[in-house]
């Protein structure tokens, strides 16, 4: 069944109805000795179900709050190819950043969403199937459904270069983290990590994959006109992929999947003894203790 969460609005996106939740973070927070300052959440929110214990390929997270975010119009049309410059419609109050996490051991979990037309609850409790190969991600339906090699690549390049494995945090002492505050970089990665799953890239290589990402033009695009900081930040990571080389995380970026719930992207630390076990991790414990 269908809900609001506290004060719901409905919002329409082309192909499914998506539910939000407005709450208020009031006070000063603190996310990796990060400060975050007062702002009010906008949330895609579904009622929810309590997930059992995972399996070795599952792991069980509950969703606890956004971390670094910001709040932006998003547009996705499917039918339109990476350079398209057609009109499109922007759905706005999407929140865009980083979600927190707490796995079946009490540890912390920081993840980046894959998955715009599907939804998570805070609070709830999921299991979600793990997944290495990047190109078994996100699920479908429903669109765009699993990453082709070069998306998948990049997405590797992108996480090599800007999160930290051991956390699932951004990466302090990169050029992004350096030059904006936390919150407008972890809002312009994902849009990034948006605009790699959701743009029309065929099967080209991941050179002219990394060529046709824009987030003012294709199939998925971001209204940033009044986020100049947004933009700059996005351009800068989309202009950094591949840069020298192409790098890769050697597996410890994952997928998770959930049939009826929004897909995810997380990191496992290295050193990864004993986490593969067939197509699964069971390496969950690894994951650094949630911060006090």
């Amino acid at each position: 069944m269908d809900t609001f969460c506290e004060t719901g609005e409905v919002a329409e996106f082309p192909h499914s109805r998506v539910f939000t939740r407005h709450a208020t973070h009031t006070g000063l927070d603190w996310f990796g000795g990060r400060k975050m300052m007062n702002r009010t959440l906008v949330v895609p929110c579904l009622i929810g179900f309590t997930a059992s214990i995972a399996s070795a390929d599952q792991i069980s997270l509950r969703l606890d709050e956004m971390g670094a975010y910001g709040i932006y119009s998003i547009a996705m049309d499917g039918r339109l190819d990476s350079g398209s410059s057609a009109e499109v419609n922007y759905i706005d109050n999407i929140t865009t950043g980083e979600r927190l996490w707490t796995n079946q051991y009490g540890d912390e979990v920081v993840t980046y969403c894959i998955q715009i037309y599907e939804n998570v609850t805070f609070g709830e409790e999921y299991t979600f199937d793990m997944h290495q190969d990047l190109t078994e991600v996100p699920e479908s339906p429903p669109y765009p459904g699993p990453m082709n090699e070069a998306q998948a690549g990049l997405v590797n390049d992108l996480y090599a270069r800007f999160i930290d494995t051991t956390s699932g945090y951004l990466m302090d002492g990169t050029a992004l983290t350096d030059q904006f505050d936390y919150e407008t970089a972890a809002s312009a990665f994902q849009l990034v990590v948006w605009e790699i799953i959701n743009e029309n890239i065929g099967d080209v290589t991941i050179n002219d994959a990394a060529s046709q990402l824009s987030l003012e033009l294709g199939a998925f695009r971001a209204d940033l006109a009044d986020s100049n900081d947004t933009s700059e930040a996005a351009n800068l990571i989309m202009s950094a992929l591949g840069e020298n080389r192409w790098l890769n995380t050697n597996g410890n970026v994952i997928g998770l999947t959930n049939p009826a719930r929004q897909d995810q992207l997380m990191v496992v630390p290295l050193p990864m003894p004993g986490i593969l076990a067939g197509i699964g991790l069971v390496g969950a414990a690894f994951l650094r203790r949630k911060l006090r």
